[in-house]
């Protein structure tokens, strides 16, 4: 939003081929065993991964689900749910996340959605599995709230960061809940989270020592020239964003000529100088 406000959109729709999508299972051992499967399966509808983040126990181990279009049409049965999730700011007054509950509860779900095995769903749920779930999920972070750092790396560097990535999170004691992999595919410009290559999430808890190991991140992140996702990642710091980003100033000088006076602004743009 720092570029104006937009009054007129023209949009491209796409052929949808159903209001129903099919979404297969398929256990991975690992984030790179994931990322082999996710790349065999490169021509399906949906594709994307989650794992266990907690080192106490079965670590790294998740669940890449691949999904497909069925055919024709249920226009009798309503997509959208009925209420929408409605986060709000929780007193939970710790974590419940973290170590070996962590572990459990992962390697719980995991289990259960294995023994389910494919099912079908609307494309609703399909694209968004998580969001009624979400509530629950993020009040039991408590009161300091969590943290995410995404990013995006190539496809011909993403092994090695895996590799290094588990390396950090084991040196730094990283209190990690959940990690999730996606395929990317686009080009970048400006401050656009696009590329083609492989985006990895982590979800955590706000402590101190998870925002040490965030920092250590960083680095990771610009050895590998990785795009971080900025609007994730709220005490992502200028420098970063500069060494990752390499149209950052040219961006700076079009925000200059547009909006010389900085009426649109906002707290990230703030914290980067924008």
């Amino acid at each position: 939003g720092l570029t104006g406000i937009i009054t007129k959109v023209k949009l491209q729709l796409q052929h949808l081929p159903s209001d129903k999508i099919k979404i297969v299972p398929k256990k991975a051992y690992s984030l790179k065993d994931a990322i082999q499967i996710i790349q065999e399966n490169k021509n399906a509808d949906i594709v994307y991964s989650w794992h266990n983040g907690s080192t106490s126990m079965d670590f790294e181990k998740g669940i890449v689900r691949v999904g497909t279009f069925e055919k024709d049409y249920n226009i009798r049965e309503r997509i959208f749910p009925e209420k929408t999730v409605k986060l709000r700011r929780t007193k939970f007054p710790k974590s419940f996340w973290g170590g070996t509950k962590t572990s459990i509860i992962n390697s719980f779900v995991r289990n259960i959605e294995l023994k389910k095995g494919a099912s079908i769903k609307n494309i609703y749920e399909g694209f968004f599995p998580f969001t009624q779930n979400a509530k629950l999920y993020y009040f039991l972070y408590g009161k300091n709230g969590f943290r995410a750092y995404q990013v995006l790396i190539s496809n011909e560097h993403v092994n090695e960061f895996i590799d290094d990535l588990i390396q950090l999170i084991k040196k730094y004691s990283a209190d990690i809940t959940i990690i999730g992999i996606k395929p990317f595919r686009g080009e970048q410009k400006f401050l656009q989270f696009c590329r083609n290559g492989v985006s990895i999430i982590l979800e955590m808890k706000n402590s101190r020592n998870n925002t040490n190991f965030l920092a250590k991140l960083d680095e990771l992140t610009i050895t590998y020239d990785g795009l971080p996702y900025i609007i994730k990642d709220s005490r992502l710091p200028k420098n970063v964003v500069e060494k990752c980003y390499p149209q950052f100033k040219e961006f700076q000088k079009v925000l200059d000529k547009i909006d010389p006076d900085r009426i649109f602004t906002s707290h990230i743009s703030k914290q980067l100088e924008l």
